[in-house]
């Protein structure tokens, strides 16, 4: 009896979280996508997270801000591309027991997306995170779907929503993807650094070279 009153409850839970209404969500001024309509928004360190729970996973997205110290340049298309791949083999490196599949490229309008699914076996059952990966306008946007393995038919439909709901406002073009200065200069920001740190380094020994005389000539 106790069981049975357990799948109902179980039931209606599950149903009153697939009725639930999605909305358009602003991420910021170029991006939306639609989420059920209880979501939360948390910004820490410069990174904004998206929450929220679908019928069976939950849904998570991450924005977070290139840093010119750290983030490659990407000045064609094959470097894009090239980043997609680096960032796929460090979500697989967080995994000891995960497995990279259905790796795909696909567009959204005119910028180029990357989708692909880590697989993860607890021993209690695999854990499943459908990820879809979009660098644009100066920051990495990470789409995640994250449910259990017993429930992947279950998930198709919510799946299909979230990831075809995506939006980039104007369809920018596709160098809107590349790092600042995609004519070429795309490694400005660092050339400045290194043109700083140079500069500094010369009047350090200027001034060590120019200390050391005075204490050598004679008064």
């Amino acid at each position: 009896m106790k069981k049975l009153i357990l799948l109902i409850f179980f039931s209606i839970l599950m149903f009153s979280v697939a009725a639930q209404t999605w909305k358009t969500v602003q991420i910021d001024s170029s991006v939306s996508v639609k989420l059920p309509f209880a979501y939360t928004t948390k910004d820490t360190l410069g990174q904004k997270i998206i929450t929220s729970r679908v019928s069976y996973g939950d849904v998570q997205i991450l924005v977070t801000p290139d840093n010119p110290m750290k983030m490659p340049d990407i000045e064609k298309k094959k470097h894009l591309l090239k980043y997609y791949n680096s960032y796929v083999k460090k979500v697989k490196a967080s995994s000891a027991k995960g497995n990279i599949t259905n790796q795909d490229e696909k567009t959204i309008g005119n910028l180029f997306v990357k989708d692909f699914t880590l697989e993860v076996d607890s021993g209690r059952g695999k854990q499943i995170r459908d990820f879809r990966i979009l660098h644009e306008n100066g920051a990495t946007y990470t789409f995640q779907l994250l449910y259990q393995g017993i429930h992947t038919e279950y998930m198709a439909e919510e799946r299909d929503q979230f990831f075809n709901s995506i939006h980039v406002a104007d369809n920018p073009p596709l160098k809107s993807q590349f790092t600042d200065n995609p004519d070429g200069g795309s490694s400005g920001n660092k050339l400045i650094y290194i043109g700083g740190g140079i500069l500094l380094l010369l009047i350090i020994i200027f001034l060590v070279i120019r200390s050391r005389k005075r204490r050598t000539d004679p008064d």
